[in-house]
């Protein structure tokens, strides 16, 4: 039965524009343009007719929607549930401009939902219906799929113990373990194989199952990668190689070419979101950047681990934050599902996330990969603290985070070796050059020199595949080269020092998600921004152009500067 939405008795009307605006909060930086890529118009109307379509299917018999309900706006998509007279309840999800690939992103998590769902057994929600073309009813790309059961793990996590905290941990770590075991023969993103251009003739999809044996699965393919790497910051634009790719070598060399292409195609570099640059730091260059990339691609072979275990491709949730896991209330170690699947890769053990973001560690490191925290250790870290019962409750909740994270170290060391082997390989020098040279595009360049500048004069004591066998080293940089390399990082540790000195004078709870903020945050920040730029350019300029350079530089846009909310939401919609 499908009635017209003035008929029904719904919390949110069709055509609010809160349906199609970003409003979780505000951005700090490039409102206007942050606020455009994440505004879709969309018929709520068809997605809601076909919400009922699923829910009669599913019922056998006629149905009525009682309520539409806009979820929290996510940074890459909207999110309506839609419930019915009878309960039922199935959720609309529409990427916004800026997810990624126009037709693949949409296409490729279709596929991975139903793989990790039908194929591995991961508790993930039933599609019901989608669409990878925006010609169609509800004029946009969706996924309709079914609520997922249960509650967000952030509604509970901060009430739990720690003893039911791992718990849950050692589920998510059972499924990774899963997860692990399926080792496919390309790198690059899932799909179904009808939905790869067809002159690619796409193969079937090729892995070994979780217990050894080879498998073919002729409805799905290994298509280009929709990760966020390869189009966040300009790069969706651009038409670089984005896979599939065959062996690792071929995926990580990649990276470094990608990012060449992007440096040399983008009429304007993105901004670094973790430096302030001006005449008085370092000041990035196309050409520093791209002699950065160039130096990667010599070694990048070199900086691939030895052991083929931690290398094969893997699919996996790289996004497990307590949002994305839904779980019984009366038994959260009971997980009912893993939902955002978006922007899906097929990638390297190495470089998934091991330990997911739910422990939500920002402590100070630990020295190895097995210490165990000491409670008077870490009490000693707040002993300047005026308020002692203030000190002690910040040094219990820092001990119990620590704790949480040692263990499920313990837990994947005795229990899942392969896993733990991909998190010791995350650990070294090696990793750290392949992981930072996939973003030299926005930042980083001139202090991913300096360690590979470090190496040579260690004669690659960190690079394994040089140091163990005699090859010889593929990189050499002159004396004047190094001297640059010193200099250059200098001036880029400074740039960031600059940044750092702006948290500290505002908080660094305001340095999050690409500068989104509470409406509460934004309405604070407001009052206090002009001041705090004032401050800062008085505190470091030491002229006027300093002045003028430093307040073009200043992070944040300052009111009266930045785009009317409203008025840009009115006049696009």
């Amino acid at each position: 039965m499908w009635l017209s939405l003035a008929d029904w008795r719904c919390s949110t009307a069709a055509h609010d524009e809160t349906l199609f605006r970003f409003t979780r909060g505000r951005f700090l930086t490039d409102e206007a343009y942050e606020l455009a890529k994440r505004h879709i118009r969309f018929n709520v109307d068809e997605l809601a007719r076909l919400a009922v379509q699923a829910a009669e299917a599913a019922n056998k018999g006629p149905r009525t929607c009682i309520a539409i309900e806009k979820l929290a706006d996510g940074m890459h998509s909207k999110a309506i549930r839609f419930t019915m007279d009878n309960g039922f309840q199935a959720v609309g999800k529409v990427p916004t401009p800026n997810a990624g690939l126009p037709r693949l992103t949409t296409a490729s998590e279709v596929a991975t939902m139903d793989f990790m769902r039908n194929v591995l057994g991961t508790p993930v929600p039933r599609v019901l219906s989608w669409s990878s073309s925006a010609d169609n009813p509800v004029a946009a790309e969706y996924i309709l799929m079914e609520n997922a059961r249960g509650v967000p793990l952030s509604s509970l996590w901060d009430k739990l113990g720690v003893r039911v905290k791992f718990k849950v941990l050692e589920k998510v770590a059972a499924y990774q373990q899963r997860w692990s075991q399926v080792r496919f023969t390309q790198y690059g993103s899932l799909y179904y194989r009808g939905d790869l251009d067809r002159s690619s003739s796409s193969p079937g999809l090729r892995y070994t199952d979780k217990d050894g044996n080879y498998a073919v699965d002729e409805r799905f393919a290994v298509g280009p990668s929709v990760s966020r790497q390869n189009v966040d910051d300009g790069r969706a634009d651009l038409g670089f190689d984005r896979g599939p790719w065959d062996t690792v070598d071929a995926y990580e060399r990649a990276t470094g070419e990608r990012e060449a292409y992007c440096t040399r195609s983008m009429e304007q570099l993105p901004r670094s979101p973790i430096a302030i640059h001006y005449s008085g730091t370092y000041q990035p260059s196309r050409e520093t950047k791209l002699f950065a990339i160039e130096s990667f691609l010599k070694v990048v072979d070199l900086l691939l681990p030895g052991d083929e275990d931690i290398s094969a491709s893997c699919i996996w949730h790289d996004d497990l934050h307590v949002e994305n896991v839904f779980v019984n209330p009366e038994d959260p170690s009971e997980i009912y599902a893993f939902i955002d699947w978006q922007s899906t890769e097929l990638a390297p053990l190495y470089h998934h996330t091991i330990e997911p973001y739910i422990l939500d560690y920002h402590g100070p490191p630990f020295e190895g990969l097995l210490d165990r925290p000491k409670l008077a250790d870490v009490k000693a870290l707040f002993q300047d603290e005026h308020d002692q019962a203030a000190a002690t409750r910040k040094a219990e909740t820092l001990f119990t985070s620590m704790s949480l994270l040692a263990l499920y170290r313990y837990l994947l060391h005795k229990t899942m070796p392969r896993l733990f082997k991909a998190l010791e390989f995350r650990q070294t020098d090696c990793f750290d050059l392949l992981l930072f040279a996939r973003n030299l595009l926005v930042d980083g360049e001139a202090t991913y020199l300096g360690p590979l500048a470090k190496q040579q004069e260690e004669n690659w004591a960190g690079v394994s595949r040089i140091l163990g066998t005699g090859t010889k080293a593929p990189l050499t940089f002159s004396d004047d080269v190094l001297q640059k390399i010193k200099c250059d990082g200098a001036g880029a540790s400074a740039a960031m020092a600059l940044m750092g000195d702006v948290q500290r004078m505002i908080g660094s709870q305001y340095f999050q998600a690409r500068g989104l903020v509470s409406h509460a945050q934004f309405a604070e920040l407001e009052r206090i921004l002009p001041k705090a730029r004032d401050d800062f350019v008085r505190a470091h300029a030491r002229n006027a152009k300093e002045e003028r350079e430093l307040t073009r530089a200043w992070p944040f846009d300052i009111p009266g500067s930045r785009c009317d909310y409203l008025g840009l939401e009115r006049t696009r919609a």
